[in-house]
């Protein structure tokens, strides 16, 4: 080789050596920018892809799930609720009509129990019925019937029979004629008689002696209706 060729083979190589040198650093730069662009559409890409796979939608078929589970927990919760509330309900409204039946029957009883009090203090003759009698006694004679010896009508009852000491009483009209009757210290006796002061409640007992009328006075007995 000459010595003019030499003197060009070291300038060649340094400008190419430059040129090389300034080309890869643009094309690596190039390369960069490229990539990141792709990375970037890649990255949006995947993201897509992610939120059509299968997992994202039982992810989101899950959330649906559990949102509507706890609806329907409410929903029955609040009919749970109202049931209970209805059955409260009724159940004191049970409770208040028993209340009130109870309390008719309460005061139907009471009102029964007035009137057999009523019609026992009344002298009623059903039978088997007792009560407590104001007891007095009489004669035949003017002090207790206004009548003497010799008068027609002396010695008969309001019933037609003659009046007997141990058997004759003179009753109310509560109680018929005929009707026996038990008192309490003087034995059976047999409603043949009545008399304007013997009212209900009231007894007037037979005897032949106006003495012993007299001793006995008025008393308390209790009397039972036999028949």
């Amino acid at each position: 080789m000459n010595k003019p060729t030499k003197s060009l083979v070291v300038p060649t190589i340094i400008t190419c050596t430059l040129a090389w040198v300034w080309f890869t650093s643009h094309a690596i730069e190039e390369c960069k920018r490229g990539s990141t662009n792709e990375s970037l559409d890649a990255a949006n890409l995947i993201e897509r892809i992610k939120e059509n796979t299968i997992t994202s939608k039982v992810d989101s078929f899950y959330k649906e799930f559990e949102r509507l589970k706890e609806e329907e927990r409410k929903r029955l919760e609040e009919l749970e609720r109202q049931r209970l509330e209805r059955l409260e309900k009724i159940r004191l409204a049970k409770i208040e009509e028993a209340k009130k039946i109870a309390e008719q029957k309460r005061i139907e009883e009471l009102k029964k129990q007035q009137q057999r009090e009523k019609v026992i203090s009344r002298g009623d003759s059903a039978k088997g019925s007792k009560s407590y009698y104001n007891v007095t006694f009489y004669t035949a004679g003017v002090e207790s019937t206004g009548k003497s010896r010799g008068d027609k009508e002396y010695g008969i009852t309001a019933s037609g029979t003659t009046v007997s000491e141990g058997r004759t009483v003179a009753c109310p009209k509560s109680i018929p004629f005929g009707t026996k009757i038990h008192i309490e210290g003087f034995g059976y006796r047999v409603c043949e008689d009545r008399g304007g002061a013997i009212v209900e409640g009231h007894l007037d007992i037979y005897v032949d002696s106006l003495t012993i009328a007299r001793k006995l006075g008025r008393q308390k007995l209790l009397v039972t209706i036999l028949n």
